[in-house]
C-alpha cells in the first residue's frame, strides 16, 4: 500500500531514481553529495497541487508514456493507461526537484528510460546491476511485452564489450556506453576485500534459490539447471571430502533448510549480508567458485578468481559468454567433476593467463572504476551550474 504524503518531495540536485540499489550509490559513489531517492514503484506518492498541475501540463508526452499498442480488453487498457498516467507523475515529481542528475541502478527501469528522454535539464546515467540475457532485451520490457520494444536512454554504465554487443544486436539506443566492470565488484575490491586471504573454503556455491522456481510453479528449466547443480555439487563434496560454503541469496530459513537437506551440516552457510556484501566476502575465501547463471559469478571470474559456470537448463541464453573450461552445459556427471578437479589443481598464475581474454570481455576492470567514473560525471554537473 502506497504512503500518501501532502508535500512535495525534497529538492536535491541529484536524485537516485528507485530505492533498489540507493544505499549502495549513496555510499559507493555518493558519499559526501547531497541527494535523494526517488521512490518509482508506488511505494510513496506525493500528492500536492504542484505535482497534480506537473502532471496536466505533462499530459502533452501521454504517447510517449504508453507501453504498448491499444487494448481491446478493457481491463488491460485502463491498466496501461494508470501506468501512463503514473510515468507522467514521476516526470511531474522530477520536473518539481529540478535535479543535475538523475541515477538509478535499476538499468532495466523503463519510467527512468523515457524520463531520461524527455526531461533535458539534467544528466541521467543508468548503471547496471545484473547479467542480462537476449530475454532481457527482447520483447520483454514490463508490464506489457512488446514486439520490438526499444531500450532507449542517454548513458549506460554496464559492465564489459559483451553487454555492449548484446545491447547493440537488439537495436536498442543507448547514446554512450560505458563499460567499466561491475561498479559493487570493483568497489568491494578496492575497499573490503583483505590479501592474502587463501581458501578457507575449496568450494563456494552461489545460491540462486528462489521458492516459486523451486516448487515448479514457473520456469521449469531454471529448476532442472538449479537442481542437477545441487545433485551434481553434493555428490562431488561427499566423493572428496571438500569443504563448501554457500553463500546464501536470501536471510530466509526456507532457503537455509533447502540446502541443509541437499548437503547436510558439514557445508558452511554464509548468511545474505547486503552492506557487508557477504557474498563477495565467501567467493573471496574460497578456492573455486561453482554457480548456475550468477551476476556475481560474472563479477568474479572479472577480478580472477577460479569459477566454474555451470548451465544445465538446456537454454543457451544462460550459458556463460564466453566458453571454456570454466564453463559448461553437457548434463553429466563425470564431465563436471573432470572440469572441476582440473580448475581446483590448476595453478593462479595459469588460470588467469587463459582466463585474461575473456574476464575482460565480460568485466572491463581495466577501465577506470565505475564508482569514480559515475562520481566525476555528478561532480562535473554540479560544477557546470
Amino acid at each position: 500500500m502506497a504512503s500518501i504524503k501532502f508535500t512535495n518531495p525534497k529538492k536535491s540536485q541529484v536524485v537516485i531514481f528507485d530505492t533498489t540499489g540507493s544505499e549502495a550509490l549513496g555510499k559507493m559513489v555518493l558519499e559526501g553529495i547531497d541527494h535523494v531517492v526517488l521512490h518509482s514503484r508506488r511505494e510513496v506518492l506525493y500528492i500536492t497541487p504542484r505535482i497534480l498541475f506537473g502532471i496536466l501540463s505533462n499530459l502533452k508526452h501521454i504517447k510517449a508514456m504508453r507501453y504498448g499498442q491499444t487494448d481491446r480488453d478493457p481491463v488491460k487498457s485502463l491498466k496501461k493507461l494508470l501506468g501512463s498516467l503514473y510515468r507522467l507523475y514521476l516526470l511531474a515529481c522530477i520536473q518539481y526537484m529540478h535535479p543535475k542528475a538523475v541515477i538509478t541502478f535499476v538499468d532495466n527501469s523503463y519510467p527512468f528510460q523515457l524520463i531520461s528522454r524527455i526531461y533535458k535539464d539534467a544528466q541521467f546515467i543508468a548503471i547496471q546491476n545484473g547479467s542480462r540475457i537476449r530475454d532481457c532485451l527482447k520483447d520483454s520490457r514490463p508490464p506489457f511485452p512488446q514486439p520490438g520494444s526499444i531500450i532507449s536512454m542517454p548513458l549506460l554504465v554496464c559492465f564489459g564489450m559483451n553487454d555492449v554487443e548484446l545491447f547493440k544486436e537488439h537495436a536498442h539506443q543507448i547514446d554512450t556506453y560505458y563499460p567499466g566492470g561491475s561498479l559493487k565488484a570493483r568497489y568491494y575490491k578496492s575497499f573490503l576485500s583483505k590479501q592474502n586471504l587463501g581458501s578457507e573454503f575449496d568450494l563456494c556455491l552461489i545460491s540462486e534459490w528462489d521458492e516459486e522456481t523451486l516448487s515448479g510453479k514457473q520456469m521449469h528449466s531454471v529448476r532442472k539447471a538449479m537442481v542437477t547443480l545441487d545433485d551434481f555439487l553434493s555428490r562431488y563434496v561427499k566423493e572428496q571430502k571438500t569443504s563448501l560454503c554457500v553463500a546464501l541469496r536470501y536471510d530466509n530459513k526456507k532457503e537455509e533448510e533447502y540446502f541443509l537437506n541437499k548437503y547436510g551440516d558439514r557445508i558452511t552457510l554464509i548468511k545474505a549480508n547486503r552492506e557487508q556484501m557477504s557474498s563477495y566476502g565467501a567467493v573471496d575465501r574460497s578456492g573455486v567458485t561453482v554457480a548456475f547463471f550468477s551476476t556475481l559469478a560474472r563479477e568474479a571470474f572479472g577480478w580472477g578468481a577460479k569459477v566454474l559456470s555451470c548451465n544445465f537448463s538446456g537454454d543457451a541464453q544462460f550459458d556463460f559468454p564466453c566458453q571454456g573450461f570454466w564453463s559448461m552445459d553437457e548434463c553429466e556427471y563425470g564431465s563436471f567433476k573432470k572440469k572441476l578437479d582440473h580448475i581446483r589443481t590448476m595453478g593462479h598464475e595459469e588460470y588467469l593467463r587463459q582466463t585474461k581474454a575473456c574476464a575482460e570481455y565480460i568485466m572491463n576492470n581495466r577501465a577506470k572504476p565505475s564508482y569514480e567514473f559515475v562520481r566525476e560525471l555528478v561532480l562535473k554537473q554540479l560544477d557546470a551550474h
